[in-house]
């Protein structure tokens, strides 16, 4: 697996946090805020794992989405400036295909995955001393041969909240460690460009494109925009229909009811997480104005999960696609 080149120098870049992720045919992944540092347990024993992810067809390297734990339950990572990784829940890091950690000497659990077309391995060694292995990825099938792609409809760049700020190459990163052929960062004027990112490769574009947030009637993900929408953001302003139809003028863009189900509180509104309930989605539906419905998203309440707005509007007629977006 080759660097990137990137805005910031060469990748891996840094480390940071992120929310969860999720892909459009609803990969789901643990987070929340906060990083840290390589961690081992405070003890003079420990030694350095060395670990290489290729395919086990062709020996070539593949970038990954992997996790280290400790027999005490701690969570390992690179030292900063090796790769992304996250530091809550189940703690995992992105790699370009060859990782070294630190770890306490004992037995290492190690998880490994690269999207939905190859088995992720759980694999647990004893380590006594520097250790390093090999990690062969099966693939058990090949979704884009028979046209299907898998990608992300709804990411973040730049939230606006301090969080982190990454740019689309460290997306294009990401990305390609989960095995999407696209990435959507609804970041609005963040790096927009109408048009794919200059740092998409051939097999993943990144799109830089804009979430409508009404905090009445709901959100909605633009995606695919030549031209971005105004205002992006608003409480009782134009109903979304409008945005949707204006968005759906522009050849190629469809229009996603983001994290429908944000809060059961149908009350709370202008506030979140109230202000994400997709209160307007009947009537949009009815109308022919949204292309899919988010059933899986980080800030959809139940874990993530809400397969009920959809099943509902199966139920009443409609073929509406479902999707995960992070």
């Amino acid at each position: 697996m080759p660097n990137f080149e990137c805005r910031n120098g060469i990748f891996p870049a840094r480390s940071v946090s992120l929310p969860a992720g999720a892909v459009a045919t609803c990969l789901l992944l643990f987070a929340g805020p906060g990083v840290r540092a390589s961690e081992s347990p405070a003890t003079a024993a420990a030694s350095i794992l060395t670990v290489n992810i290729v395919d086990a067809e062709t020996g070539g390297a593949l970038p990954a989405r992997c996790s280290v734990t400790g027999q005490s339950g701690i969570h390992c990572y690179p030292p900063p400036g090796k790769s992304f990784y996250h530091s809550v829940e189940e703690g995992y890091f992105y790699c370009s295909g060859h990782y070294s950690v630190i770890v306490p000497e004992g037995k290492i659990t190690i998880r490994t995955g690269y999207g939905f077309e190859y088995a992720a391995e759980v694999r647990t060694v004893d380590v006594a001393a520097d250790t390093a292995l090999v990690v062969s990825l099966d693939r058990i099938c090949d979704m884009r041969a028979a046209g299907w792609y898998p990608g992300d409809p709804h990411t973040h760049l730049n939230h606006g909240y301090g969080y982190y700020t990454l740019d689309p190459c460290e997306a294009l990163f990401m990305a390609t460690a989960e095995d999407l052929a696209m990435i959507n960062c609804l970041d609005n004027e963040y790096y927009f460009t109408g048009r794919p990112d200059p740092c998409s490769s051939p097999g993943c574009v990144v799109y830089m494109t804009e979430e409508k947030r009404s905090g009445v009637y709901g959100h909605y993900g633009l995606l695919g925009l030549n031209e971005l929408l105004q205002p992006a953001s608003e409480n009782w302003g134009a109903i979304l229909s409008d945005f949707a139809d204006a968005a759906h003028s522009q050849e190629g863009a469809i229009v996603i009811a983001a994290h429908p189900v944000s809060s059961e509180d149908f009350g709370q509104i202008i506030d979140w997480p109230g202000s994400g309930i997709a209160r307007e989605l009947p009537v949009d539906m009815i109308r022919g104005k949204v292309d899919a419905v988010e059933i899986m998203s980080y800030s959809n309440c139940g874990w993530g999960v809400q397969t009920g707005p959809w099943y509902d509007l199966l139920n009443c007629g409609f073929r509406i696609p479902c999707c995960g977006g992070t």
